[in-house]
């Protein structure tokens, strides 16, 4: 199965209000140049070989218990909120620029869990926070080659290990959370 019901999380009303509250986070900055004050996952992950056509950025905001203290003025009430859902390991904010891709990866890798054991316990929870276009084929990602259209509020879960990219065919960012949540949470 590609994608999984969100709903299968015991505790999905509290992903439905992290959505409500990452926005207000948000609208403090939703003009700024996120080049400038975000993580770029290109020299973050640079042992990987990337293909071109990647404006890929991130705020990692928490990976296990530890609030990274770089972003937390940026998404305070986010963070606050967050660090009390049950199961989340890890939350991370991505921004995709314009015209840009994720490519196809597994999250699962060897290069990556080396490094990052938290990869290889949980479900992986999108939320669309900021995400332009109107169809599947202007903004959307896929796992196992299923395709899904993510428009800003929707919320998609999947298992990390399968394959999975995106895209963004516009000329503006997309943002999401991408969330990490221990499987034990789900039914």
């Amino acid at each position: 199965m590609a994608w999984i019901d969100y709903k299968k999380y015991l505790n999905y009303p509290q992903l439905e209000e992290l959505f409500k509250i990452g926005l207000l986070d948000y609208e403090k900055f939703r003009d700024k140049d996120i080049k400038k004050i975000s993580d770029n996952i290109l020299t973050s992950y640079d042992f990987i070989k990337w293909p071109d056509k990647i404006d890929w950025h991130n705020h990692p905001l928490i990976k296990g218990k530890e609030i990274n203290k770089i972003y937390e003025h940026y998404w305070s009430q986010t963070i606050n909120y967050a660090k009390n859902i049950p199961g989340l390991i890890t939350l991370n904010v991505n921004f995709i620029g314009g015209n840009s891709i994720i490519p196809d990866h597994k999250d699962n890798i060897k290069a990556l869990t080396d490094i990052e054991a938290w990869r290889k316990l949980g479900y992986i929870t999108v939320i669309g926070i900021d995400v332009p276009g109107k169809n599947v084929d202007e903004v959307g990602f896929h796992v196992k080659n299923v395709k899904k259209f993510i428009k800003t509020g929707d919320i998609v879960t999947f298992d990390g290990s399968l394959v999975h990219g995106g895209w963004n065919n516009t000329d503006k960012k997309r943002v999401t959370f991408y969330i990490t949540i221990d499987k034990k949470y789900y039914e």
